[in-house]
């Protein structure tokens, strides 16, 4: 019996293969699985590892939110952002990438401790 959540996720990951135009095959060789198992998975019949959602969506280039609940949050954080961004000033715009840079290598360090 197929669970519905399984046929979500493997409906996604068969739709955004066909989008970017990729194989099977070459999509499992990317993911580290084989072509069968992804056959089950885009059929619904089989569930994912968090491993395996992790490699898929590496190899797809998605993220695993999107993946799991078929929401991407980031195109709509860009937009955002890219809107707030046409309301500066070339001097305001200078101004946070300096304070982004900052920030960049802050957390950057605080990642080697």
């Amino acid at each position: 019996m197929q669970d519905s959540i399984n046929v979500e996720i493997g409906k996604r990951i068969h739709d955004i293969r066909t989008d970017k135009e990729l194989s099977r095959n070459e999509l499992a060789r990317r993911a580290g699985i084989t072509p069968q198992f992804l056959r089950k998975v885009e059929d619904g019949d089989k569930g994912l590892s968090s491993k395996t959602i992790r490699s898929i969506s590496i190899a797809l280039s998605v993220t695993t939110d999107y993946l799991l609940f078929g929401h991407n949050d980031t195109k709509e954080k860009l937009l955002h952002v890219s809107q707030a961004f046409a309301s500066f000033s070339d001097s305001e715009i200078k101004g946070i990438e300096g304070v982004l840079e900052k920030l960049t290598a802050a957390m950057r360090y605080t990642d080697t401790e």
